[in-house]
């Protein structure tokens, strides 16, 4: 069986993109373009970064957690976007493909009022 390999070759993070209802919080994204097979094709995998609040569940005491909550930001594949959306030639190709749909889609939640 032969196995296909994707490489990453680039890592952006973008700036947190405020929305248009301020007690929303801002959305933060981090963009990898991966290369297939060592060929001259590109595509982007988009993470975006939730915040979680977690409980540990041991220790415990009388079989309720014991621990403290805590909040903690991890980055999760953001399956709205489909890495077939953000195909290129270059990296660079890719990432505008990116930041033209970010804008799109956001530009206007983020200027309305």
């Amino acid at each position: 069986m032969v196995f296909r390999t994707s490489s990453v070759v680039k890592i952006v993070e973008f700036d947190p993109i405020p929305l248009a209802d301020q007690k929303a919080e801002e959305l933060k994204f981090r963009v990898e373009v991966l290369q297939r097979d060592n060929a001259d094709h590109y595509y982007a995998r988009v993470y975006r970064r939730e915040t979680f609040r977690i409980q540990p569940t041991f220790p415990q005491a009388k079989g309720v957690p014991a621990g403290d909550q805590g909040d903690h930001e991890f980055y999760i594949i953001d399956d709205y976007f489909s890495f077939l959306d953000f195909e290129g030639q270059t990296p660079d190709e890719v990432l505008k493909k990116v930041e033209a749909v970010f804008n799109d889609r956001y530009h206007a939640q983020s200027t309305k009022k």
